[in-house]
């Protein structure tokens, strides 16, 4: 079974307030029964996938225990890479295995400050989180989704992905130039 901890909705439409929650992964990645039989000059030599997918692609359909398998659709001018097929294992709106937080996007005025210093705070978003379970299912295997990683890492329960922003580029292309 693959979890996912992910943000889940609720609340009126126009005020969005998110649970943080553990779920069963919507959807395992397969091949479809459908998708044409690749021939052994289609593959390479300890793979199972044709030579058309890239490497990185390989490396991403090979996560956990199941191997996610890309769908190749012929068509008249030959083959093309399309998106896996998916086998709904829960329903969109299941419940989920557990609530460990919640999150409220919108930014909150603090409260019961004098003017002075209701003048210099800033507005705040809320998160508020149960460590202790959030690191048994990390523990467990549960694997975040990109908004709730970035919240964890807020939070100081995961490492933050290093990603290229646009400061992190300006600061290596002045590091460079000097």
């Amino acid at each position: 079974m693959v979890v996912r901890i992910r943000l889940s909705r609720f609340g009126n439409r126009h005020q969005p307030f998110y649970n943080i929650v553990v779920a069963q992964a919507r959807y395992v990645l397969q091949r479809s029964r459908f998708a044409p039989k690749f021939r052994s000059r289609d593959m390479t030599p300890n793979s199972s996938f044709p030579l058309a997918v890239p490497s990185e692609l390989q490396t991403a359909c090979r996560r956990g225990h199941e191997t996610f398998l890309p769908i190749l659709n012929h068509n008249v001018k030959g083959s093309r890479l399309t998106s896996p097929s998916a086998i709904y294992r829960s329903a969109r709106d299941s419940k989920p295995l557990e609530v460990i937080g919640t999150y409220n996007p919108v930014p909150q005025i603090p409260t019961g400050l004098s003017e002075q210093e209701a003048k210099v705070a800033k507005p705040f978003k809320d998160i508020a989180l149960d460590s202790a379970r959030t690191k048994y299912w990390l523990g467990v295997g549960a694997q975040p989704s990109d908004p709730v990683w970035r919240l964890l890492s807020l939070a100081g329960l995961v490492i933050r992905k290093s990603g290229t922003s646009s400061q992190t580029q300006q600061r290596t292309t002045k590091k460079a130039t000097q």
